[in-house]
This record gives C-alpha cells, sequence and structure tokens, in this order.
C-alpha cells in the first residue's frame, strides 16, 4: 500500500490564504498566526502521521476491539502511539495556554488534524474528544474544574467522552431518561444506560471522564429538562489523586462495518449504587452546555471528512499512475499507457482532487472564522461572523461527510477490481468513510437544523449573510482572463441558491413537504459553499505573492481546480434548486401501502 504523504504544498497555501484573509479581515488574528511556526509544526506532524499513526492503521483495523470481563483492549500497537501522542502535545494545541494548550488558531491546527485523520481515524477519534470536552468545561467558565480536570483531559493523561444516546432514544435526545439523583454532598448519582459511546472503556489512559446527559427528579420533559454531568471512571479526590472505580460498566461494544479499532461500547450506570457524577452549568441547561461539545466535534467530523477523502485520492492517484491498461481513446492504438490518461479516469481524479481541495478550504476558513469570532471588537462583524459560523457548521459537516463518503467509492472505481480487496487498502477507507454522515448527527438531522433552526426560524438572515458573502467572490473571478467565464457560472449559482431559500420562506407548501427537501438545500448549499472557497483561491492563486511563496506552476493548478469545479460539479445547483423549489410534496403523499402488496 503506497505510504501517505501530506498535502503539505496545499496546507501551506491555505496557510497564506488564510494569512492574508486576517490581514485584511482582523488583523489580531493575523497577529498570531505565524506562518514560519506554522511550516514547522506541519512539517514534524507529518513526520509523526508517517512514522507513529499510518503504521497500526491497518493493524488496529483487523485486531478490532476486544471486550474481556469488563475491560476494552486495543490493539497492543496503540500504547506506545498514545503515550507518544500526548508526550509530542498534539492535544492541546489549538486550547488556550492557561488550561495547559498552546494556544494557536483553530485554523492553525486543522492541518495537523487533518494528517491524524488521513493516518489513522480510529485511533483519532479519542484525542479529539478530549478537544470537544475541554471547549465544552472551558465554555462553562467554572473554576472547578481548572484543576485537575482541564489539566489532565488536556493533557491526555485522562481520556474522554460524550455520553448522550441511549436506547430507546438514538438521535431524539429529548427521550433521554438516564436519571440523575442528587447527593447530601452535592454530588448526583447517575443511574441508566448509554450507547454508542466511542471510547467509552479502553486502556490507553489511567483515567476516563464522561460527560453524561441525564434528568434531575423535577425536571420538566423534553429536551428543556435535560442536564450536563462529569462523571469520571476512577473516582477524583481534592488533590486529583485517583480512588475506586466508579459504578460504571461497559457491558458490550459493537461490531463494525469501519473504524473497527476503536471501541464503540454500551455503558451501563448505576448497577449497584449509583456512578458519582458532578452538575456541569446550570440544572436543566445541559443541551445548550451540550452543544459546545457537539459543535466542536461536527467541525472535527467534517475535518475527518477531508481526511478520509485526501486519503482516497492518494491512493486512486498512485494506482492511476501505476496501472497499465488499454489505449488511450484518440491516441495510437498501439500505445499503452497508464489509465491516468483515460478521460473517465482523469475526469474521476479530477473531482477527487477538486472536492477534497475545496472540502479542506471550507474546513480551514470555518476554523478561522470561528478565530475571528473570538478576536473581533466589532459588533456588527461579529454578527455576521456568529451567523456565518451558524450556518456552515450544518453545511460543512453533512456536505463534506457525505462527499467522503462517495469519493472513496469514486476511488474504488478507479482501482476497478482491484478496488475490492483489502490488501488495497483503498476497501479500509471506504468502510471508514461510511460512519462520517452517521456522527455526530446524520446528514438529515444536519439539513432539519439548517432549514428549521437557519432559515425558517430566524427567516432566512443567516442564510443571506451566507449568499452575500458568496456573491462578493464573484466580481475578483472577472478581473483575470483565464477565470472570468466562471464568475456568470458562480453568479447563475447563487441567483438559484437564493431564489430556493426564497422559495421555501414563502412556500404554501406543508412543512413536512419543506422539510423532505432540507436533504437538498444543504447539498445545494454545500456545493455552493465549495464553489465559494475554491473561487477565492482561484482569484489569490493569481495573485503575485502567492505565486511567489508557491510557484507559478502550483498556482495555476490551483485555477484549473476552479476550473473544472466550475464546470462540472457547479451546475448541479441548478438541479438541485429546482427540487428544493418544487419538491417535497411527492414523498409527502407517497403511500406505502403499496410495500405491503
Amino acid at each position: 500500500m503506497p505510504a501517505y504523504q501530506a498535502p503539505l504544498h496545499d496546507m501551506r497555501f491555505m496557510a497564506h490564504y488564510l494569512k492574508h484573509y486576517a490581514d485584511k479581515q482582523c488583523p489580531p488574528l493575523a497577529d498570531v498566526f505565524d506562518l514560519d511556526l506554522f511550516h514547522a509544526i506541519v512539517v514534524e506532524a507529518d513526520r509523526f502521521a508517517q512514522g507513529m499513526m499510518q503504521p497500526s492503521n491497518r493493524i488496529a483495523d483487523e485486531f478490532g476491539a476486544q471486550l474481556h470481563e469488563g475491560t476494552v483492549h486495543t490493539t497492543p500497537e496503540w500504547h506506545p502511539l498514545y503515550t507518544q501522542f500526548i508526550e509530542s502535545g498534539w492535544i492541546g494545541l489549538a486550547l488556550p495556554e492557561a488550561q495547559g494548550g498552546q494556544g494557536l488558531p483553530r485554523s492553525f491546527a486543522r492541518a495537523v488534524w487533518e494528517m491524524w485523520y488521513s493516518t489513522n481515524l480510529a485511533f483519532s477519534m479519542l484525542p479529539q474528544l478530549n478537544v470537544a470536552q475541554a471547549e465544552a468545561l472551558i465554555a462553562t467558565a467554572d473554576p472547578r474544574w481548572h484543576q485537575p480536570w482541564l489539566e489532565k483531559i488536556v493533557s491526555g493523561q485522562w481520556a474522554a467522552t460524550m455520553d448522550l444516546t441511549e436506547p430507546q432514544a438514538g438521535s431524539d435526545l429529548a427521550a433521554t431518561t438516564m436519571r440523575a439523583e442528587p447527593q447530601t454532598d452535592g454530588s448526583y448519582r447517575l443511574f441508566g444506560q448509554k450507547i454508542y459511546i466511542s471510547f467509552g472503556e479502553h486502556e490507553l489512559a489511567e483515567n476516563i471522564v464522561h460527560l453524561v446527559l441525564a434528568r434531575l427528579p423535577d425536571a420538566p420533559a423534553g429536551h428543556h429538562g435535560l442536564s450536563l454531568f462529569l462523571a469520571p471512571k476512577y473516582l477524583v479526590d481534592e488533590q486529583g489523586q485517583l480512588g475506586a472505580k466508579n459504578d460504571i460498566a461497559c457491558v458490550s461494544i459493537e461490531d463494525k462495518l469501519g473504524i473497527r479499532g476503536s471501541p464503540t461500547c454500551t455503558l451501563i450506570y448505576g448497577d449497584n449504587q449509583g456512578a458519582t457524577a458532578y452538575l456541569v452549568g446550570a440544572p436543566n441547561q445541559g443541551l445548550a452546555q451540550m452543544f459546545v461539545m457537539m459543535n466542536e466535534a461536527r467541525q472535527a467530523v467534517a475535518l475527518q471528512a477531508v481526511g478520509v477523502s485526501e486519503k482516497a485520492y492518494q491512493l486512486a492517484r498512485q494506482f492511476a499512475r501505476e496501472r497499465v491498461q488499454g489505449a488511450v481513446v484518440g491516441q495510437d492504438p498501439a500505445t499503452v499507457q497508464p489509465i491516468m490518461h483515460h478521460p473517465d479516469v482523469k475526469r474521476m481524479l479530477l473531482e477527487l482532487r477538486s472536492t477534497t481541495f475545496a472540502m479542506r478550504a471550507l474546513c480551514y476558513s470555518l476554523g478561522a472564522y470561528v478565530d475571528q469570532l473570538e478576536h473581533t471588537t466589532d459588533a456588527k462583524q461579529k454578527k455576521q461572523l456568529e451567523q456565518l459560523v451558524d450556518v456552515l457548521l450544518p453545511v460543512a459537516k453533512g456536505w463534506c461527510t457525505e462527499k467522503a463518503s462517495y469519493n472513496s467509492a469514486l476511488a474504488v472505481q478507479v482501482f476497478g477490481g482491484m478496488g475490492y480487496v483489502e490488501e488495497t487498502g483503498i476497501a479500509q477507507v471506504m468502510r471508514d468513510a461510511r460512519i462520517l454522515p452517521i456522527f455526530e448527527g446524520t446528514t438529515g438531522i444536519q439539513a432539519k437544523d439548517l432549514l428549521g433552526r437557519k432559515l425558517l426560524r430566524d427567516k432566512g438572515q443567516s442564510l443571506a449573510v451566507l449568499l452575500q458573502h458568496i456573491e462578493r467572490s464573484i466580481a475578483p473571478l472577472t478581473q483575470y482572463p483565464s477565470l472570468a467565464a466562471t464568475a456568470d457560472l458562480l453568479q447563475r449559482a447563487v441567483d438559484a441558491g437564493r431564489a430556493s431559500v426564497e422559495s421555501l420562506l414563502t412556500s404554501s407548501r406543508s412543512l413536512y413537504s419543506l422539510f423532505a427537501v432540507s436533504v437538498p438545500l444543504l447539498e445545494l448549499l454545500g456545493v455552493l459553499s465549495a464553489a465559494w472557497q475554491l473561487a477565492q483561491l482561484a482569484v489569490f492563486a493569481n495573485q503575485a505573492s502567492a505565486q511567489a511563496a508557491e510557484g507559478q506552476e502550483y498556482c495555476v493548478g490551483v485555477q484549473q481546480l476552479w476550473l473544472y469545479y466550475a464546470t462540472h460539479q457547479l451546475p448541479t445547483v441548478h438541479a438541485l434548486a429546482q427540487v428544493v423549489q418544487s419538491g417535497g410534496t411527492a414523498i409527502e403523499q407517497a403511500d406505502f401501502d403499496w410495500a405491503l402488496i
């Protein structure tokens, strides 16, 4: 199997673009975005990815995770890997220095985490949970969690989980039944069951800190009655020393399609006296607090999609370069060339390359917008950034993960029959990718959030902000002869997107019919947002500073990716717009009785 090599040129180009963006939009952010430091870190991360992360990826997939008498065992190769990972300080890269992190911009850290996701997705889920949980605890501004909790979580000495799902509830958190009983010492006892808990039990860290949604005895029904609790695997005293095992038991792990090395656990709380836990934040405000962790995790899953898609592209590209088969149409039939020269294989490779490049730009830029939110002091800009981030979260998570699943299958197609063979490695990539549109809320849930909260509830204001940002990227295209023709393509796509949004806001269709087209709406905005990012990068690639830093040949390549995307992918916006504007009714009126015939 070909070795992974981080796309350092792409990453450096994105870093230069984001620095350029920050210089114009948010100088305080530009001050902390040190390109020399970025370059040094990504080179070191590439070494770590190739030397430490990649070797155990296939091994862990074959070993899986094993449960013996309540203890989960991961592949032995992960023990030294985890030790090296936390000793290198990778978890705290973009976490605040006050909590033991390095305080670098989120957009800065995106490149590093992409490498982890490309080389060992199953393992990288473990430290990513630490990042998300740390963000949630930091957001409470409660000093109780600073020592020892945050220090241990940020360092990786303790692992972290997010415990939401229950058997009877699935994604419907309103149906959560886990109960929390208050104790006289201010703690609580938890009783209930949680399922699909990634790394809910393992032996890699000395303790595991569970962040758990549960209900207090007098809590109202539904979402408004959920509170958030912190429950450690081993109890912790005031000095941070570990004590007795808490009343939390792993009773089973899932036999999964992909990411087989990571244990996905069913946890029972309170089989005996109840699991000791501590209230995080205010009572009955748990869902809002948990959303800090969920939103961080959703951004991470979108970036996981970039990593997986990049790995699929690299494997397909290498195979297409080496596999010699058949004459190329229109050329000497006696000359046999590598399959990368065949028109349809070239089309598939360009689709893999352009969409992965666009996904990367979208995820890195989303990180930059979150960074900018933390640094800007302009109230109007802050409000618009909040709206932009709110609407891009479900779009990035939903669209990028669907594209990663599609791209991995497309890469298998490049391989032909060899893609269906495990030894080539692409089959594992496809298996691993399939979880991404499901993680942290399915695509349907992201689309429901997009339509319900980001369009109907705020009357389209957030989407209007996104469309305005996209539209601003059109005029600069006209300044360059090689890009000018794409300006009209992007303008017409924006017009179709705006008409679609307007049709949903003014439609006489039922809510059922509107929500029946929520996923096509998300896909439309995903294609459009990716085009926006690529168009900006194509314009930036024409600037002398970019060409001096990255080379003229590379910058021409960036423009070619945009030209391919604009002519082959962007037109799908119009078909999706037709579905969004007039669809849904057929789904509502469909009668399932036919299925019983």
